[in-house]
């Protein structure tokens, strides 16, 4: 495949892998003069022969047959009058010529397209093993045939041959379960999953079997919690998972926890940090809301910090929200300065290159959220309002720059 579907809220775009051009796929219904509504689509589904099954808020599910250019509309309150409120499909589960499952407002429902006809999978409270009575919001198919639920109370499983549904329990294991578990962070470690938490089960680790367990680790716990509080988690390169703690940095090893370079976590402390990237020499970058970045040398526990403030070689033109960092081919390392543009750290780290959308209006807007570096050596630029930015790392806004934002 050589093209990307982008689902837009009255429209679906494509965009060309190759040339990166962005054109319209016409739909061959009129929504707003069949049915009064402008379609709002919240959902998109390839099924295997091609078709494009399109959830709508308010104008139903729609069948799109690319190959015949036609468009069958399935509304499951079809009673008039027709409102925003009614017939809102939120996601799509095709798991054959003749079964599909909704994720609604109302639920979950099973549809057979070649009627049509809907069939409501409603709560029983005789029964435990019913699907509980909340609204579905997204619904998928595994491997093993198994459909997960989202649902407004939870999460569910279900395994439709025997009807039996499972409520999945994921909320906090050891401190209140009332309160979400607050998940900062997630890592890879020999083929297990970590993930941490600010309050509630520490650190979890996913096993062979899918399920988690928690690691409280209740000697690393801040003043008035029973676990540890996570901030972040960062896989390096030479396979270990940093732990970035309220109460310091911890290296994971054999699900136990090492303290890690002192020096460097009381220059920056215990704040949420933005991004943690690691660059080619195995040095860490860390970002933080409204203070700036910290260049870390995990090798000699030394820190040295760029912000808006200090000297010359070491100032940004913004710390608000510069949550995006990448380190391009030549080692320069790219930082996003919201509401101003775009910063550059030289190679030796002695210098920051500004590049101000006033003067550099390739940008396009000066609220740059985030950016990435592809192995072509291009910067992608995400923005707020103006879509996406691609330009070359070496020569920035000069030939190949492109802007993607569903306007072409």
């Amino acid at each position: 495949m050589n093209e990307l579907l982008l689902l837009l809220p009255e429209r679906i775009m494509v965009l060309g892998l190759k040339d990166h051009r962005v054109r319209e796929l016409p739909i061959p219904f009129d929504a707003k003069k069949s049915l009064g509504l402008s379609p709002a689509f919240t959902n998109l589904f390839q099924d295997e022969k091609g078709v494009l099954w399109l959830c709508n808020w308010g104008v139903g599910l729609w069948r799109f047959d690319t190959f015949e250019n036609a468009c069958t509309v399935f509304l499951p309150e079809p009673e008039k009058p027709l409102t925003g409120a009614k017939n809102i499909v939120h996601a799509v589960c095709v798991v054959g010529p003749r079964k599909l499952f909704l994720a609604t407002n109302k639920g979950l429902l099973a549809l057979d397209p070649t009627v049509p006809k809907f069939t409501a999978l409603a709560h029983d409270a005789t029964d435990p093993n019913s699907l509980p009575d909340d609204a579905v919001f997204d619904v998928l198919r595994d491997e093993q045939g198994l459909i997960w639920l989202a649902r407004t109370g939870g999460l569910s499983k279900w395994d439709h041959a025997q009807n039996r549904f499972k409520v999945v329990e994921i909320g906090n294991v050891i401190e209140d379960p009332r309160v979400p578990p607050f998940i900062t962070g997630a890592a890879e470690m020999d083929g297990s999953l970590i993930v941490g938490t600010a309050h509630g089960d520490g650190l979890l680790l996913k096993g062979t079997d899918g399920s988690f367990t928690a690691h409280p680790h209740k000697a690393r716990a801040s003043g008035g919690f029973a676990t540890i509080q996570v901030m972040d988690l960062l896989r390096t390169r030479d396979r270990r998972a940093i732990v970035f703690a309220r109460s310091g940095i911890f290296a994971w090893e054999k699900e136990t926890l090492k303290e890690i370079l002192p020096n460097s976590f009381r220059e920056f402390g215990n704040m949420a940090r933005l991004a943690a990237v690691e660059d080619h020499a195995g040095h860490w970058w860390l970002a933080q809301q409204n203070k700036g970045v910290y260049h870390v040398d995990p090798f000699n526990d030394r820190t040295e910090f760029f912000g808006e403030v200090g000297p010359e070689g070491k100032r940004l033109s913004s710390a608000m929200w510069c949550q995006g960092i990448a380190e391009d081919r030549d080692h320069q390392v790219w930082i996003t300065a919201y509401e101003k543009g775009l910063d550059r750290i030289s190679a030796e780290r002695a210098r920051v290159d500004h590049f101000p959308f006033s003067e550099h209006p390739w940008l396009r807007t000066a609220r740059v959220w985030d950016v990435a570096i592809d192995h072509e050596n291009r910067l992608w630029i995400g923005t707020n309002g103006r879509g996406l930015i691609i330009t070359p790392a070496h020569d920035p806004g000069g030939a190949g720059t492109i802007q993607l934002n569903g306007a072409h």
